[in-house]
């Protein structure tokens, strides 16, 4: 099952090591670094899936509130 995938992962390391580096050094470094478009994309469409649950669920999730 590996042996189908070394060698085919979409990103460039070289460009990964990069952007790494660059995160490092930014005045601000992020808490969470995504590389790639497949990890970010993933995390935005399970952030939708997390906020359209949530939605639905807010009247309720609401009406436990004791004040």
């Amino acid at each position: 099952m590996v042996k189908g995938v070394v060698g085919q992962e979409p990103n460039n390391p070289a460009k990964d090591a990069a952007a790494i580096l660059d995160a490092l050094d930014a005045e601000n470094p992020p808490l969470h670094f995504l590389l790639g478009e497949d990890a970010l994309d993933g995390l935005r469409n399970h952030h939708e899936a997390v906020r359209a649950d949530a939605g639905a669920w807010e009247e309720l999730s609401r009406s436990t509130t004791a004040s």
